[in-house]
Parts: C-alpha cells; sequence; structure tokens
C-alpha cells in the first residue's frame, strides 16, 4: 500500500511547498558522475532501480551496496537499518535529508571494524571488483522447495524459480548444495547468471550460461 502525502511527509518531513517549482538539472548530474568510479548507496537494490528508470546515466556505472556488501551481522549489528548502525557507533545526524544521510554513511564506512579489521569502506570496494553469481534452479521439483528456502533461495514468481546469489568462492560448494537438496538421484540443468558491479542490484540480467550438475 502507498502512503498518503500525510504519512510520507511525517516520515522525511518534506511537503509539496518545500519542492514546489524545484526540479533536478539532468545535465548537471550527469557532469558530476563523469569521474565517478563507483556509486554507492545503502540498500542499492531500490536506490539503482528507482535512479536508473529516472537518469539512464546510473546504468553505466558500477554500483556497491553498503547494506549488503558489509558484514554488519558479523560485527555485531542487530539490524542493518543505517539509523540503527549510527546510534550503535554513538554518531547522531539530521536523519532523511539526502546530503546528511550521505555524510553519516561516509563517516560509518570509515570506522574500523572490530572483526573483520580494517574499515567499512575496504569490503565494499572488494566487493564491487568481484564476481557474484545468481544460480537459478530451474525446474527444481516442488518437494524441494522448503529445503531451497531454509538455505536462502529466494522464489521469482515471475519465471516460477528458486535462485540464490553467491559469491565465486563459494559458488562450487553452493552447486554441490543444490545438488544433493533438489536433484541428488539425476543430472539436472541450471542456470548460472554472472553478477557484476555494472548489473548488480538492477533490474538488467547479468550473462546467463547453463550449467550441468
Amino acid at each position: 500500500m502507498c502512503r498518503s502525502v500525510t504519512e510520507t511527509t511525517r516520515v522525511h518531513g518534506i511537503t509539496d511547498a518545500m519542492v514546489a517549482g524545484q526540479r533536478i538539472d539532468d545535465l548537471r548530474v550527469e557532469a558530476m558522475l563523469k569521474d565517478v568510479g563507483l556509486v554507492i548507496a545503502h540498500n542499492a537494490g531500490f536506490d539503482r532501480r528507482f535512479l536508473e528508470k529516472r537518469l539512464p546515466v546510473f546504468a553505466r556505472l558500477p554500483w556497491a551496496c553498503s547494506v549488503k556488501d558489509v558484514a554488519w551481522h558479523e560485527e555485531g549489528f542487530r539490524s542493518q537499518k543505517l539509523d540503527y548502525i549510527l546510534m550503535q557507533c554513538g554518531y547522531f545526524h539530521e536523519a532523511h535529508r539526502a546530503e546528511a544521510d550521505c555524510l553519516a554513511l561516509l563517516d560509518v564506512l570509515q570506522r574500523p571494524l572490530e572483526k573483520a579489521g580494517g574499515v567499512a569502506m575496504t569490503q565494499l570496494f572488494r566487493a564491487a571488483n568481484q564476481k557474484r553469481y545468481r544460480i537459478w534452479a530451474v525446474n527444481s521439483p516442488f518437494d524441494a522447495k522448503d529445503a531451497l528456502k531454509a538455505v536462502g533461495y529466494r522464489w521469482e514468481a515471475a519465471v516460477r524459480c528458486w535462485n540464490l546469489e553467491t559469491s565465486e568462492v563459494a559458488l562450487d560448494e553452493e552447486l554441490r548444495r543444490l545438488k544433493q537438496l533438489a536433484f541428488p538421484n539425476r543430472e539436472a540443468t541450471i542456470t548460472l547468471e554472472t553478477l557484476d558491479a555494472r548489473v548488480r542490484f538492477s533490474d538488467r540480467p547479468g550473462f546467463r550460461e547453463v550449467r550441468f550438475i
């Protein structure tokens, strides 16, 4: 359900009167992005899709996600929401203002990680430079749905298929697990989709190939 104008304003404090007559200068945005090497967003799966529809220039750039690409839970954070992370770090800011949110996120990404070592920004850069893979469990049996869901596979209703994103390091092990869970007694054909920072978090597919397991 969409929020009403009143509910939306209650969240971020921005009224229709504040934005009346305002517009985004597309050419200036493109100029600002000319030398950008990486776009960082907290929940890039939402922001990238939204921005690419409004400003196609974002589709040409590599993206990283400060929610998905930083191991917050391993560092002891119980939530990945920016407000919560900031609070746990002892930071306070003017929430739901674009500039304030960006500056706050940059501060968080420079914060040393106690367990992993280094800073969160390093994890982002590393993720952006690594290939990711989405495994499509094509024609997996109905009886395997609970087992697949339990280990993190998600159901894509549009194509009626379970899928899971994994790292290059974990790919072979994940394919062996899929074989055991869904196709233990027969050879199966699955689809493997290669994702890099230029398509990840977007609606655009990566390179797809057939694999036999």
